[in-house]
């Protein structure tokens, strides 16, 4: 908590906060509570908060409640068992929906990537969960490495996240030293990420 005293309290910054609190390929439980952890000990700082409501590029045609639409395999036997829990899958969206609409702070306004520049605030923190998965993600993601115009020369601080069991390129390691820059400050939480992080960080690690 003292780390996030110095970053933030002191200056009274309003903080936007970018994970994956909801928009994923499945229900995903660990999203959602990370998300709302995250909010709660900020409040409980004093720190003023909310969650942008960020829907990256590689979820945005997604259809959570009807993933058997996005099947394909065009196996048989695959297809039969999406088919089978589709009502479940749909019934716990909807408990998911309800959750976030109930506890979790939100923005006013739903986020794209050619809308960020409404997402204004003082300082971002990123994280945490697979944000930094340049496979999920297609690429490397601006908003999750906060790499959006309005993010710059701003407070940005990634707190765990993870680029699940990536093996990068040659290319994408000048990448992460690139955006790297765009951090005042990172907790990482695997050691392959740290590895990596720690050869490129242009600051001391």
């Amino acid at each position: 908590s003292q780390h996030w005293r110095e970053f933030v309290m002191p200056r009274k910054l309003k903080v936007g906060i970018l994970t994956y609190h909801f928009y994923e390929k499945f229900a995903n439980y660990g999203s959602v509570l990370q998300a709302y952890a995250m909010q709660r000990y900020l409040s409980r700082l004093g720190v003023e908060n909310e969650i942008i409501d960020y829907v990256p590029d590689h979820l945005r045609d997604v259809n959570m409640r009807l993933p058997v639409l996005r099947d394909k395999t065009h196996n048989l036997l695959p297809f039969i068992n999406l088919l089978f829990f589709q009502i479940q899958i749909y019934r716990l969206i909807g408990k998911f929906e309800r959750f976030v609409k109930k506890n979790i702070r939100l923005s006013k306004e739903k986020i794209y990537s050619d809308n960020f520049e409404k997402a204004q605030y003082g300082a971002y923190i990123i994280g945490s969960d697979t944000v930094w998965s340049t496979d999920e993600s297609g690429g490397f993601d601006d908003g999750f490495w906060a790499n959006y115009p309005v993010m710059r020369g701003k407070l940005c601080i990634a707190y765990s996240p993870s680029a699940a069991d990536m093996d990068f390129s040659e290319t994408d390691r000048q990448t992460i030293k690139d955006r790297l820059k765009n951090f005042s400050a990172a907790t990482l939480r695997t050691c392959l990420l740290l590895t990596y992080c720690a050869r490129a960080c242009p600051r001391p690690c």
